[in-house]
């Protein structure tokens, strides 16, 4: 379902076979500034991203005012990452979102729906700008419009802030 966003032109030592790796470790690469070797490869540049990502998780797991596993909470700030542009905003999308959870209710957030519809070749962007009603209706365990609950895994890369908020 995904499609590749990345490419040759734009990261030079991308290569395809990346894909499957970088998507099995979505939500678990942590968005920072790295100084990478030339040489690296996959495998190197994810357990730098992953293990940069551990430290900062652990750093603030205690804070967490939630009972949601580690897995889930993960998966909750990924959706908070894409939902809410603003810093100060999170707060408020994070209760939104656990309140809604506890009382077995619909997330209805966009951007899951944006991930589940995947990657757009039209405007060449991963997040889709405009959702129409048909976009809403997607078939996906992503789509936190139709289906309560978490969705099966992140949708983003999640900074440590949000891990506060849960």
């Amino acid at each position: 379902m995904k499609s590749p966003i990345y490419s040759k032109a734009k990261l030079p030592g991308y290569n395809e076979s990346w894909r499957a790796v970088l998507d099995a470790n979505e939500g678990y690469l942590f968005p920072d500034t790295y100084l990478i070797p030339r040489d690296a490869n996959v495998d190197m540049v994810v357990a730098l991203m992953r293990d940069n990502f551990t430290k900062k998780y652990d750093s603030v797991k205690d804070s967490k005012t939630t009972a949601l596993s580690d897995a889930q909470t993960i998966i909750l700030a990924s959706i908070i990452e894409r939902e809410a542009m603003f810093q100060e905003d999170r707060p408020l999308v994070a209760s939104v979102f656990v309140n809604r959870l506890n009382i077995g209710m619909a997330l209805g957030s966009d951007p899951t729906v944006m991930y589940a519809l995947g990657y757009q070749t039209d405007t060449k962007t991963w997040w889709k700008k405009d959702l129409t009603a048909d976009d809403l209706l997607v078939n996906s365990p992503y789509n936190t419009r139709k289906n309560p609950g978490l969705p099966p895994g992140p949708i983003a890369n999640p900074g440590c802030r949000q891990f506060r908020q849960l």
